[in-house]
């Protein structure tokens, strides 16, 4: 701590200043950079919830089937078709394919529906849909990660999909996020972050300038006289007192 003792006095309220800023900067950032992780973990709740209550679908057209009102078939299609329409958030959506695994229904992608997806691989090399059955084969559902192209684009991005079996039908129906989702989100959010924290610390900067510059005034009031009464002493005039800012010795 040395080196503010050797600071003149406006250099410290301009270290004070910059401390002051840094610190804002630094509590305001700290809890929006661990939300990323926090944001991820909201939207993969969500995609586990919105899975679970399309189940319900199954779940009616099955129960309708044991009650002789629809054959196998016929609620089969039927809640098909019911469920390949929904959609939620940024046009995200489910899909059904069976344990072999092979496609039943992919909104998005008809040309896969009827198809085997044994040896179906991402980018990675990773088997999405193999691993999809031995997550429900040993928890009845759960996360999986892998890649996979947006509705409408080419290129595969990083997916996190919660998929749920269906066991009296044998099919497993699922719904994922798109990583990048998360973080144009988190983008957003920070630089709306970033804007309030260079705002406020414009704020803070500015009221300690007006702070400083007035205790530079007072500081510069009072000292001036004093070093004229100091050179009168030095100059052989010991009747001279001291004289501070308010003209008491």
């Amino acid at each position: 701590m040395d080196f503010l003792y050797k600071m003149s006095v406006r250099k410290r309220i301009i270290f004070l200043i910059l401390l002051a800023t840094v610190g804002v900067f630094v509590s305001g950032l700290i809890p929006i950079l661990s939300s990323k992780s926090r944001m991820l973990a909201d939207r993969e709740m969500e995609t586990r919830y919105v899975v679970e209550a399309v189940f319900g679908i199954l779940t009616f057209y099955h129960e309708r089937q044991q009650a002789g009102t629809l054959t196998l078939e016929a609620a089969q299609a039927q809640a098909i078709e019911q469920i390949k329409t929904l959609r939620y958030g940024n046009e995200d959506y489910f899909w059904i394919n069976d344990f072999t695994p092979s496609m039943i229904m992919h909104p998005f992608k008809p040309e896969l529906n009827g198809t085997s997806l044994v040896n179906f691989e991402d980018p990675l090399g990773k088997k999405p849909f193999v691993a999809m059955v031995e997550v429900v084969r040993q928890n009845k559902e759960g996360f999986v990660h892998y890649m996979w192209p947006k509705p409408e684009h080419k290129d595969p991005v990083r997916k996190i999909s919660f998929v749920k079996g269906f066991a009296p039908w044998q099919w497993i129906i699922g719904s994922g996020i798109y990583v990048d989702d998360v973080d144009v989100a988190f983008r957003e959010n920070l630089l709306l972050v970033l804007v309030d924290l260079l705002i406020l610390a414009g704020i803070i900067s500015f009221v300690f300038f007006i702070i400083s510059r007035t205790i530079l005034r007072q500081l510069g009031a009072e000292i001036i006289p004093l070093l004229e009464s100091v050179s009168q002493m030095a100059a052989g005039n010991i009747t001279s007192r001291v004289q501070s800012g308010n003209g008491r010795s």
